[in-house]
């Protein structure tokens, strides 16, 4: 139970995130979904919780979807063979590796942020396809797959709004298609399904805190302290992981 409660915190804080600015569910947490399961549930689960707050962020709110399919159609391709590749990387590392990954993944998602508010120059479209890749890849490794689609819409100039939508429908995509390669590959577990409904009746929750949120926040302080989650999170992810 301690365990419990501390994942269903992590994922409501982590989709109340997800929802106010398309960034977080899986940054906040996954070091905790690592720590209280099994890798292959955590994957499991994170992507139910994925699954779900992508859908209410894209078609439970009554609002016109901005999202850049020019953008994400090509990182979409990519990142199907990327899901298989995560997949296999999934079975193969044990779970301190994958702890590991983790919490490296998560800190460098926060630096990836603080770097992308400096940007001033686009890149060329054909880093979609590298990008998408490592998306996929990282959707069935260790379910930290929003940092890279942040990243690149950032550096494209995308607004708030088209940022949100964007890396939204990118992770809904992502996160179903995770579903039958983990299932091919016997990965696809839910040992405790009171735990799972827990943790989205949870995401549900945080994902509708965050809507409201998205039209009110101060989003430069809210992000400050997002970040300085995030490189908590991942030094305890780390930790864990070598100790």
């Amino acid at each position: 139970m301690p365990e419990l409660a501390l994942a269903a915190l992590a994922v409501l804080l982590g989709a109340f995130a997800q929802s106010a600015t398309g960034f977080g569910l899986s940054a906040v947490a996954a070091p905790a979904l690592f720590v209280a399961m099994e890798p292959a549930e955590a994957v499991t689960a994170l992507a139910a919780l994925g699954i779900l707050v992508s859908l209410l962020t894209l078609f439970a709110e009554r609002r016109p979807r901005r999202v850049l399919w020019s953008e994400l159609a090509p990182m979409l391709a990519a990142g199907v063979p990327g899901v298989v590749l995560g997949a296999l990387a999934l079975r193969a590392l044990p779970k301190a590796a994958l702890q590991v990954i983790v919490g490296a993944a998560v800190i460098a998602s926060a630096g990836v942020r603080v770097a992308g508010r400096g940007w001033s120059r686009r890149p060329g479209g054909g880093g979609r396809y590298p990008v998408g890749l490592l998306s996929g890849a990282l959707t069935t490794s260790t379910n930290l797959n929003g940092p890279p689609l942040v990243a690149w819409l950032l550096a494209r100039g995308a607004g708030p709004d088209e940022l949100r939508d964007t890396v939204t429908g990118g992770l809904l995509a992502l996160n179903v298609a995770a579903v039958p390669v983990l299932a091919a590959l016997g990965l696809l577990r839910s040992d405790g399904l009171f735990g799972l409904a827990v943790l989205l009746a949870v995401a549900a929750l945080g994902q509708r805190l965050g809507r409201v949120a998205f039209e009110r926040i101060d989003t430069a302080r809210y992000e400050t302290v997002l970040l300085v989650g995030l490189v908590a999170a991942g030094g305890a992810s780390i930790a864990t992981g070598v100790l």
